[in-house]
């Protein structure tokens, strides 16, 4: 199976079928685009548990909230440095 995307933003599944038919033919399923997303989503969905999608949320609200901190601590680094850079042209 391959998945090709449209131009509308569409994904599709294409069925590669090696095997032969008895009489040589390739044996090619009769819907070789099969659009399975929804299908695929329906399913992870059904098999998630609240609780689980809450604690991941949880811990992903965690990483960012501790990203930002550090990139608040490096901007003020930088603010810092800038600041003793100006004092010491002045001669402050």
């Amino acid at each position: 199976m391959s998945t090709r995307y449209h131009r509308n933003g569409h994904a599709s599944y294409e069925w590669l079928c090696v095997a032969r038919r008895p009489d040589g033919h390739p044996h090619v399923p009769l819907d070789q685009r099969l659009t399975v997303d929804e299908a695929v989503a329906e399913r992870l969905l059904s098999a998630l548990d609240p609780e689980e999608v809450a604690l991941a949320l949880a811990a992903a609200d965690e990483v960012a909230d501790r990203r930002a901190s550090r990139s608040r601590a490096g901007e003020l680094a930088v603010e810092r440095a800038r600041y003793d850079a100006q004092r010491a042209r002045t001669g402050l």
